[in-house]
């Protein structure tokens, strides 16, 4: 089996005086979409979410010859993130290290540790990497592959995936990234999706939409980001939705 580590790492931030971290969403997205896979569960172990900044010294202490390690990259973790690759790579130098999110650019191809970038959504992409680091096949320095067609992988919540990390951690309040849709009609420049100009909105069925909220409500969330770029632009299906947030944060710590 090949290990691979996810790493999505945060500071605490403070929300109604309580520290909470927000749980690693993006990565846990592409491991819960490649989870389907039996190649891929039958030659690659998810060890371990790496979802805070720790010292980059503990982090490598603790690593079992990570076969791959996934940085999800975002302004507030970019330098800690290239820090941590460049330590990793030095020390386990047959490593895949792969750069994705919002600062997963072209820019980054310049450090010679990083092995390869995923630009876009990348569940598909991830599981093309999978594939060919199983196959000893080579692999491709930029991903840019075209959008999921339906949006029916399973949610990392309900999946379990963070169920370790919050078992862990009881004393922490959590923080919960969700989407019920992806895409966008507009093109604003200060909008992450503004690099998918003019994309057809692709909605996750309701159900697990309805699951995920309860599953906060369950969990010991406090404060969820809906990561939608138009929340409400489909009025009957968004006020049912926004009634569902409502009836979780009645019946527990949601906000």
């Amino acid at each position: 089996m090949k290990n691979v580590y996810m790493f999505q790492p945060q500071y605490a931030v403070e929300i109604r005086k309580e520290d909470t971290y927000w749980l690693p969403y993006s990565v846990g997205c592409l491991w819960s979409y490649c989870s389907q896979f039996k190649d891929i569960t039958d030659n690659f172990e998810l060890k371990e979410f790496i979802f805070r900044r720790e010292d980059p010294a503990d982090i490598l202490d603790r690593l079992d010859n990570p076969a791959v390690c996934v940085f999800s990259c975002y302004i507030w973790n970019e330098r800690y993130n290239l820090h941590v690759a460049q330590l990793i790579k030095e020390k386990y130098p047959e490593c895949i290290i792969e750069f994705g999110g919002p600062q997963g650019t072209k820019h980054l191809l310049k450090h010679d540790f990083i092995d390869t970038i995923i630009i876009s959504e990348g569940e598909e992409s991830f599981y093309d990497l999978l594939i060919k680091i199983k196959n000893n096949e080579s692999i491709e320095r930029l991903y840019t592959k075209e959008r999921i067609e339906v949006l029916d992988f399973p949610s990392p919540y309900q999946s379990g995936l963070f169920d370790d990390i919050i078992q862990n951690n009881p004393n922490v309040m959590w923080a919960m990234t969700m989407e019920t849709n992806r895409g966008c009609p507009h093109m604003c420049t200060y909008c992450d999706w503004g690099g998918m100009t003019y994309q057809k909105i692709k909605k996750f069925d309701l159900d697990r939409v309805k699951q995920d909220i309860e599953w906060a409500g369950n969990h010991n969330v406090g404060f969820i980001f809906n990561a939608d770029a138009n929340f409400g632009i489909f009025r009957d299906r968004d006020v049912e939705i926004a009634k569902m947030f409502r009836a979780a944060a009645d019946k527990g710590n949601l906000e």
